[in-house]
């Protein structure tokens, strides 16, 4: 009886799904690194650049003091552990240099391949609060590298 109740209810009030905007596309945005001893230093100002979130185009962004822009880019290489970076318009990309495949899971920066999402950021230091980051293909232990999330949600200040 609940079933055939439950059953003539649903056919009246009827199941629809909401449409849900999509967020594909974000501006303005900062990406942060976090790891042991890196509590959210930003890894670069995105100030008037564009994001796919869905990592179906490449991530341009333009520098808050340029209007040069640049893509994001890591090295997928066989073994290599190479610095991501951001390559300018007009350069050619060098053979294992991805600009396609970024996105957003939840608030941590994905690449994805082959329908699979990784996470291999690696941050070696450089000097105090400074760290380059790079693409770790294979996720292996690297000396004076760590590995880290990069994310863009913003770092909490300590209350005072």
């Amino acid at each position: 009886m609940l079933l055939k109740t439950l059953a003539s209810l649903l056919a009246v009030v009827g199941v629809s799904a909401i449409p849900h905007d999509k967020r594909s596309i974000a501006t303005d945005m900062t990406i942060y690194a976090y790891g042991t001893g890196i509590s959210g230093l930003p890894v670069r100002a995105n100030s008037n650049g564009d994001i796919d979130t869905k990592g179906e185009s490449a991530w341009n962004v333009t520098s808050n003091t340029t209007t040069t822009s640049s893509t994001f880019y890591i090295v997928t290489t066989t073994d290599a552990f190479a610095p991501a970076g951001f390559l300018s318009a007009n350069a050619t990309a060098s053979t294992g240099v991805e600009t396609l495949g970024f996105a957003l899971y939840g608030s941590s920066v994905a690449f994805i391949s082959d329908s699979t999402y990784l996470s291999q950021f690696w941050a070696t230091k450089v000097s105090d609060d400074e760290y380059t980051i790079n693409w770790n293909v294979n996720g292996s232990d690297h000396a004076n590298s760590i590995p880290v999330n990069l994310k863009i949600t913003a770092p909490t200040l300590p209350s005072s």
